[in-house]
C-alpha cells in the first residue's frame, strides 16, 4: 500500500487551536501495517513535537484496530499543556466591614451589642449605630496581589502566553496604606470607611444628610461630623474634632473636641447640654447647659441657658434673657436682661483669683515657712555638740532643710507664677450695644455690680488688673466714669487680688 493510500485511511486530525491532535483509522487498512511506528512517522510529519504525544494512547488505537479492523479507530493521541493564566487582584475586607461602606448595608441598623443593652436585657435603640468607624491603626483587609499566571505549550512544541493578573481597578488614597510585604491595608487616620467600586478611603468626615434620631442612633466620631439636618430630643453626639449642624438641634447632649457650628442653633429644653473644647458659632442657645473652652458668637438670643466661656464672647447683637452667662476675659452683647423684669447674670472673671486658692496658700506658705526655720534651729543648735550621734544627726537635719526649703521655694514658685499670669492678663471688659435692663446681675472682676436705671448701649464696663475702681465709658461720647455713679457696687470677697496674694509671697519668701 502506498504512502497516498496509507494517507486516506490514516489521518492525523489536529484541533484548530493547537491543544490536541487526533489519529482515526477507517476500515481497509491491514492490520500488520498499522503500527506505532507508522502512526508516530505520520505524527512527525505533522510536526508535533514528542513530548505532546501520548505514546500509550498511540499503542492503544494499534491495538484496538488489530482486535476489530472492520471498524473505524479514533484516539487522541497528542495534547498540549494550556496555560494558567494569572489570577485578577482582589481586596478582602475584615468581617466587619464586609457589605459595608458608610452605612451597614441598605442602610439598616448593626445588631446590638451587649453594650447596646440596658440593665434588663432590653437594647438601648438610642445607643445602637449605623456607622461603621474606623480607627487610626485599624487593619481593615488586605489585597491579593495579581499573579503572572504559568505559560502552556501546544501539541507543536510552541509556547501559549499565560494572561497576567489584572491589577485592581480600586483607587486606595493617602488615608490607606498598603504594608509589604503582606499587603495589609492600614488606615491611617480615623474617619468612616468608604468603599465604592472605584475607591477605598477612611474618610475623616462623617457626612449624615438626615436627622441624627432612630435611623442613625447616638454618634461617637473621632473626626469631623456634618449633619445636614439636626438632632433630635436625647440623643448623644461626642465629635473629636468639628461639628457642623444645618438644622436645629432639640435636647440632646453634644460634646466636640474642637469647633462647632450651630446654623440654626440648640433648643434644650433645660435638658440638653453642650460642651465645645475650642469655639462655638451658634444662631441662638436656648435652654441649654454649655460649656465652650475658648470664643463662642451666638448671633441671637442666649435664653434660659447656663454659658460658661473660656476667653471671649462676641455677640454684639446677643439677647442675654433668663440666663447665667460666665466668660473668662472680654464679652460683648446687645442686651442683658429683659424689660419686664427677667432677669439675667453675665460675669467677666477676668484673670482674678479664687480666694478658695488663696486660703489655702495663706495656710500653707506661713506653714512651709515655720517648718524650714524649726529645722534650721535645731542645724544651729546641734553645730556645737561633739560626738558620733551628734554627727549623724547633724547629717539629717541637713537633709531636712534642703528638702523643706526646696518645698517652700516650689510653692512660693506655684504662687507667683498664677500671680504674674493674673497681673499679664487683659483686663476684664463687658461691653453692651443695646440695653442693660436693672434686673440685670453684672460681675466684672471681682465687682458685682446692679445699675439703678436701665443704661442704654453703646457701653463698656472694665475692671482694671491693677485693683483700681472699676468704670464704665459711653461709646458715642466716650465719657468715662466710675462705675460706682449708676449703680449699686460691691465686692465679691470669694475672690482674691494678684497684689494680695503678691504680699503674701513676701511675707513667706
Amino acid at each position: 500500500m502506498n504512502d497516498d493510500q496509507i494517507r486516506q485511511l490514516v489521518r492525523v486530525k489536529c484541533a484548530e487551536d493547537r491543544s490536541s491532535a487526533s489519529i482515526a483509522i477507517a476500515p481497509g487498512m491491514p492490520v500488520e501495517d498499522v503500527t506505532e511506528a507508522l502512526l508516530g512517522a505520520l505524527l512527525a510529519e505533522r510536526g508535533l513535537a514528542d513530548e505532546s504525544i501520548d505514546h500509550e494512547a498511540v499503542a492503544d488505537l494499534v491495538s484496538a484496530y488489530a482486535a476489530d479492523s472492520t471498524s473505524a479507530h479514533e484516539r487522541v493521541v497528542a495534547s498540549g499543556v494550556p496555560p494558567q493564566h494569572g489570577l485578577d487582584a482582589r481586596l478582602t475586607l475584615e468581617d466587619r466591614f464586609q457589605s459595608t461602606s458608610l452605612r451597614a448595608s441598605d442602610g439598616a441598623m448593626q445588631a446590638g451589642s451587649d453594650a447596646d443593652r440596658g440593665p434588663k436585657g432590653a437594647i438601648d435603640h438610642y445607643s445602637r449605630t449605623a456607622f461603621v468607624v474606623i480607627h487610626e491603626g485599624e487593619v481593615l483587609g488586605r489585597i491579593e496581589p495579581p499573579t503572572q499566571g504559568v505559560d502552556g505549550q501546544d501539541i507543536y512544541g510552541r509556547v501559549l502566553a499565560a494572561k497576567p493578573g489584572k491589577r485592581l481597578p480600586i483607587t486606595i488614597d493617602a488615608s490607606v496604606e498598603v504594608t509589604e510585604p503582606d499587603h495589609r491595608l492600614v488606615a491611617r487616620n480615623s474617619g468612616v470607611l468608604e468603599h465604592t467600586a472605584i475607591t477605598l478611603r477612611v474618610n475623616p468626615t462623617l457626612e449624615i444628610r438626615e436627622w441624627i434620631d432612630f435611623s442613625t442612633g447616638n454618634i461617637d466620631f473621632p473626626g469631623d461630623v456634618d449633619i445636614r439636618r439636626g438632632i433630635k430630643d436625647c440623643f448623644a453626639v461626642r465629635v473629636g474634632r468639628d461639628l457642623h449642624a444645618g438644622e436645629f438641634i432639640e435636647a440632646a447632649n453634644i460634646s466636640v473636641g474642637r469647633d462647632a457650628f450651630l446654623l440654626r442653633g440648640m433648643a434644650g429644653r433645660e435638658k440638653g447640654t453642650l460642651r465645645v473644647a475650642r469655639d462655638l458659632d451658634a444662631r441662638y442657645l436656648d435652654g441649654v447647659i454649655a460649656e465652650v473652652g475658648r470664643d463662642c458668637v451666638v448671633k441671637g438670643e442666649i435664653n434660659n441657658t447656663h454659658l460658661r466661656v473660656g476667653r471671649a464672647l462676641d455677640s454684639p447683637k446677643a439677647r442675654v434673657v433668663g440666663s447665667t452667662v460666665v466668660v473668662g476675659e472680654r464679652a460683648e452683647v446687645g442686651q442683658v436682661a429683659g424689660e419686664t423684669g427677667i432677669p439675667a447674670s453675665l460675669h467677666v472673671t477676668g484673670r482674678t483669683l479664687d480666694g478658695t486658692f488663696h486660703k489655702h496658700a495663706q495656710t500653707l506658705l506661713p506653714q512651709l515657712r515655720a517648718e524650714l526655720e524649726d529645722a534650721k534651729r535645731e542645724l544651729d543648735a546641734i553645730r556645737s555638740v561633739t560626738g558620733r550621734i551628734a554627727a549623724t544627726r547633724l547629717a539629717e537635719l541637713q537633709t531636712l532643710v534642703a528638702m523643706r526649703a526646696a518645698r517652700l521655694d516650689q510653692a512660693l514658685r506655684a504662687v507667683r507664677s498664677l500671680v504674674e499670669q493674673a497681673q499679664q492678663g487683659p483686663a476684664p471688659t463687658l461691653t453692651i450695644q443695646r440695653l442693660l435692663f436693672t434686673s440685670a446681675s453684672l460681675q466684672v472682676g471681682p465687682f458685682r455690680f446692679r445699675p439703678r436705671n436701665h443704661l442704654k448701649g453703646p457701653l463698656t464696663i472694665c475692671a482694671p488688673s491693677d485693683g483700681s475702681e472699676p468704670w464704665f465709658e459711653d461709646l458715642l461720647s466716650q465719657r468715662r466714669r466710675p462705675l460706682a455713679e449708676v449703680g449699686a457696687l460691691d465686692t465679691d470677697t470669694s475672690w482674691v487680688s494678684a497684689a494680695t496674694l503678691d504680699a503674701l509671697i513676701r511675707s513667706a519668701a
